[in-house]
């Protein structure tokens, strides 16, 4: 593994972040972008016909549904996300993502997030860890680590690398047709042996924002797991996604 200190790694990102606000901001001092005084609230709720994670299946392959809340104030924010979960052998039914972070956005298309977020599943705490976030974008293009010295609550330390994309398509590609993306998403986790194995996935995604409240989607996602079966084998799953 990289990183043998859960508080070394937290600098880390601290300093990654602090370089890419300073490299975003020397690109042209003027186009920061103001941020609001005022909190902000938003919530989202997805359905879904399978919950990928990290390119494995959370819910056994079943549907889920899924929500979460979030508030934020210049640049700040709180959100608390849950689903519905099932996993072989355990009592598990219900996750709950807590998390925290700041955010920042400048017009020449660059952006960060760091965060930190705390897994929890109520009917078995054994499976609850925490974890820390960091997300770097410029204009089409994420990428992002998050890290947790304690994986899936194994005693054992997990970092997950990914990069993801998403583009609008042009209307003269769908059919006439507006409101359509594509994306997709290369991630690889690298975990110790008490966590699990490390593996790669990789996945598509093709989006069509229906209104200013509803977008379906279509995916497929695919991963060379060992250990995981069907939980992390080729899957195509349908979402509907609802946000105010």
């Amino acid at each position: 593994m990289f990183y043998t200190s859960k508080n070394k790694f937290v600098y880390i990102l601290a300093a990654m972040a602090c370089a890419f606000n300073t490299i975003a901001y020397a690109v042209d001092s003027s186009s920061e972008k103001t941020d609001s005084s005022n909190f902000n609230f938003s919530a989202n709720s997805t359905l879904t016909s399978n919950y990928i994670w990290r390119g494995i299946s959370q819910t056994e392959n079943d549907p889920a549904l899924q929500g979460s809340v979030t508030l934020d104030y210049a640049g700040f924010f709180a959100t608390q996300w849950g689903s519905n979960v099932k996993f072989e052998g355990s009592d598990a039914n219900l996750e709950l993502d807590s998390i925290v972070g700041y955010k920042k956005s400048y017009d020449q298309g660059f952006n960060y997030q760091l965060s930190a977020t705390r897994y929890t599943y109520p009917d078995s705490a054994n499976f609850n860890f925490l974890e820390y976030n960091l997300v770097l974008g410029y204009k089409i293009l994420t990428v992002g680590v998050d890290h947790s010295e304690n994986a899936f609550n194994s005693n054992g330390p997990g970092t997950y690398y990914h990069a993801q994309t998403q583009i609008p398509l042009p209307s003269r590609l769908a059919l006439g047709m507006n409101g359509f993306s594509v994306g997709g998403i290369l991630g690889y986790y690298d975990l110790n042996s008490d966590a699990g194995n490390s593996y790669t996935h990789y996945g598509l995604l093709l989006d069509k924002q229906l209104n200013s409240y509803f977008d379906v989607s279509a995916a497929w996602s695919n991963s060379n797991g060992s250990g995981t079966g069907d939980l992390g084998a080729s899957h195509f799953l349908l979402s509907l996604n609802a946000a105010i």
